[in-house]
Parts: structure tokens; sequence; C-alpha cells
């Protein structure tokens, strides 16, 4: 049940517009009395006669929790039902929290969290708010939420018949495909490991026994899950088959799904343990200039070796900083054989990614590894595979010169969702990149920023204002 604490209709309500206040409810406390009886009288009659499983109650900050008698609200409905669950909008006495359009950076503190998200720019129906996100943008972010452990409460905004926009439509029955064939790595799983260990988010069962790797990319290049301390049992695709894998190491599995197994939008493998996962902390290592350009026919392919060249740059250990390598790539030389010339070229071509860069920005802006030009205002993205939709970059409070695929030149759009004009908090932004300019090892994009790069990892809360 939704509850709005706030009644701006009510006459005995202090708050009328947002410039103007009926009265002073410190200097007339019998007034807001009468208001707290109504409202709370309100709660106690629903309460009653529906017996709500749950109450969501919003705009608590107006008010303190004292002055909402916040207290006594959970004291009155808990009367009636012990176990109701009340969401984070009661000034600091609810059970868990509610971020608002903006997708978190970073797992939130509470245990319990659900995001509050809009299909286009607008929670009611608005005829010409023509803004809508994808359903392939859609389902990502559920997954998003689901990785750290979140919930996504998305809005549905019915016209004045009753009837559901199209547009509205579409996005919720591809969702409901997509959740159907995947229902058992949503419901009642946790939180995910760390991105250290796979290149895309994650969730585990409640027993932990079951990692479940969520790819909104595919690839015939093979897939890495490393840094695993646990034996696996099996890996297999929801919704679908078994899927081979092979130990590179002790701890590093790699497996390659068919191309025509991977789902439109996010691919799910559910990975199977005897025991509770348990992780071997990845460590610092960085592939040498040696290991990376020599060539051989061994499980070392080239995009292989280009993945674990991204992942030492993100770290930011440059292992280009000691050679000939100038940022065009001309008369460059590693003067190692047999050469591998697949590398090679790639190194030349994506030359200004490499040259004198540093490490890529903290981990939950981008999925994947990133670098950074030495001035920090150029962000280089390597993107692996071919992307089920437009990349994303989350958190960015720069404004974007200009985009383009790095060694080949190609400018690409970008477009920013979810930014309330009259916030602090960015917006996502998406890049669509098109397949037939992707690399076929490893794509790298150059985000050109209008100054050194600065990043938005604060808690993401309630809107507070709809000037």
């Amino acid at each position: 049940m939704y509850f709005s604490l706030p009644d701006w209709s009510y006459p005995d309500y202090d708050g009328f517009t947002r410039d103007r206040k009926r009265y002073d409810y410190k200097q007339n406390p019998a007034r807001f009395k009468k208001f707290q009886n109504y409202f709370q009288g309100q709660l106690n009659e629903l309460s009653t006669k529906y017996n709500p499983d749950l109450v969501w109650f919003d705009g608590d900050w107006e008010h303190s929790g004292e002055e909402w008698q916040a207290k006594n609200i959970l004291s009155d409905l808990r009367r009636v039902n012990q176990n109701i669950i009340i969401n984070s909008r009661l000034n600091g006495h609810g059970d868990y929290d509610t971020p608002e359009q903006g997708v978190p950076v970073v797992k939130p503190s509470s245990p319990e969290w659900e995001l509050c998200y809009t299909m286009n720019d607008s929670w009611g129906y608005q005829p010409y708010d023509n803004h809508y996100k994808s359903s392939n943008m859609i389902i990502r972010t559920l997954v998003d939420c689901i990785s750290m452990g979140g919930n996504l409460l998305l809005d549905i905004g019915p016209k004045a018949d009753g009837t559901i926009a199209p547009e509205q439509v579409k996005i919720l029955k591809d969702l409901g495909c997509w959740t159907k064939k995947h229902s058992e790595a949503i419901y009642e799983t946790q939180a995910g490991i760390s991105e250290k260990h796979f290149n895309g988010k994650t969730a585990v069962s409640k027993d932990r026994k079951t990692l479940f790797l969520y790819l909104d990319y595919k690839t015939d290049e093979g897939i890495l899950l490393s840094g695993i301390k646990s034996k696996v049992k099996n890996m297999q695709l929801v919704g679908g088959g078994e899927v081979k894998f092979a130990n590179i190491s002790a701890s590093d599995y790699i497996f390659n799904i068919p191309l025509t197994d991977f789902d439109q939008d996010v691919t799910v493998i559910k990975v199977s343990f005897n025991e509770p996962v348990s992780l071997i902390e990845a460590k610092n290592e960085a592939i040498s200039l040696k290991d990376l350009f020599t060539a051989n026919k061994k499980l070392n392919s080239a995009s292989y070796k280009l993945k674990k060249l991204a992942k030492t740059l993100d770290k930011g250990i440059n292992i280009f900083n000691d050679t000939n390598l100038a940022a065009d790539g001309m008369n460059f030389n590693a003067n190692i054989k047999p050469l591998d010339q697949t590398v090679n070229n790639w190194v030349i071509k994506n030359a200004e990614a490499l040259y004198k860069t540093t490490g890529g920005i903290l981990a939950g802006h981008y999925q994947g590894n990133t670098a950074l030009s030495a001035d920090k205002q150029t962000l280089y993205l390597f993107v692996e595979g071919t992307p089920t939709g437009p990349i994303a970059i989350k958190g960015l409070k720069n404004n974007i010169s200009r985009i383009r695929i790095v060694g080949e030149g190609t400018m690409l759009p970008h477009e920013i969702y979810n930014k309330l004009y009259w916030s602090k908090i960015p917006g996502i932004v998406y890049i669509p990149v098109p397949k037939d300019k992707l690399d076929p090892e490893l794509t790298v994009i150059a985000v050109l920023l209008d100054s050194p790069i600065d990043l938005y990892r604060e808690k993401v809360g309630a809107i507070e204002s709809n000037l």
C-alpha cells in the first residue's frame, strides 16, 4: 500500500506550495495535531480493513520522524500485523532503502533495498514523454539490482482510461519473457562476487552453492571465471543445456557458449558447487611483454592475452612505459620472437590507449576494464565481445566532448537517461557501438571529457523535489 505522508490538499496540513505554507506548525501545534490525528486515523482504518503486508511511505522529508510521530505509526501498524514491512521513507524507521531513478554505483549499505525506476522520465502517464529506455536497458538494470542484492520496483503509468501505453506494454512483455526464462537466477538470490573474478554481473543462491553469471555480450573467444577456490561441479545455461568448461589453472576456468545459444539481452550461466563457493583474492599479476607478444599454439590466444592486458592496465600497471611505443604506434617494435602478429597489430592500432595511460576508474562505474590518459581527461573503455545493447557508464559527472572508436576513428553518439535537471546525481551514459566496427579481439572506445574525470559514488536516496 502506497501512502503519502504530506497531504497538500488537506486544509490543516502546514504545507501548501513550494513557496508558501498555510501556517507555521511550531506556532500552531493544535492545528498540526489535527492533521496528525487525521492522517494517522486514515492509516489505522486502512490497516484494520485491509491488513497490508507492506506500507510504502513517501514524502517524509517535509517533517522529522518526531513530527510525523513515526514511532506511534509503527506501533499502530504492528499492533494489527506484527510482520508488516515498512520502506525507508519514515525518517529512519523503515526496514529497507529505496534509491530512486539513479542506479547505485556500489551496493547500498542496507541489507535490503529496491531501486524505484521509471520506463521513461515520468512517474505518471505523460503522453509526450517519449524518452523510453529500451527493454534491453530495463532487463540489464534488473540484473544490476540482482547483482547487488536488491529489487527493482518498475513504474507503470496507465492512461486515464486504465490502458497502458504500447511502449510500456512492449517493455513489460519483453521483461516478462526474460524473467520467466531465468526465474531461478532472480528470485531468492543474493549479491554476487567481486567483479575481479568475472567480467559481468553475478549473484549467488542462499546456500552459496550456486553462482549465477550474467553476460550482456556475446563472444566465441572464451569466457573467463577466475579466483575460484571451490571446485566447479558443473555449468549450465539457465533455460538451456550444459556448458563445457576447462581449468586453465587451479582456480581459473574458461568456457565457451555457441553464439546461437546466447540470449538476445542477458545470458545466464549457472555454476554449481558441492560446497558454498569460496574465492581466492585476485593477485596483482600483470601480463608481461614476453607473454603478451610471444606466439604459441596453446590456450593463450590473442583475445585472451589482450583481455589480460586490459586487466593489467586497469590496475595501473602499464607495461609499455619502457618501450618505444608512441601514441600513434609508428615504428613500434616489441623485439620478441616468435611474434604474435595479431597482438602486435592490435597494439599498433590501439597505441593511443596504451601510451602513458594510467589505471582505470573504480569498479561499479563501467562493466569491464578501463584506463585513463595521463591528463585524466580521456577515459578508455575496453569492450569484450559483441554487446547486446549500448554500453553504459554510471556516475559520470563530466560533460562528454566526443566519443570514438580507437584505431579507426568512428565517432559514436551517446544518450543520457535518468538525469534529473535539478539533481546533482548524474544520469547513466549509454553508448551504442555498431557491430561492424567492433574489433575481433578487443574493442577500445575513447571518451573525451570536458575536464579531468569526476565520478559520483555517493548514496542515492529518494527524490525530494519535483520542481
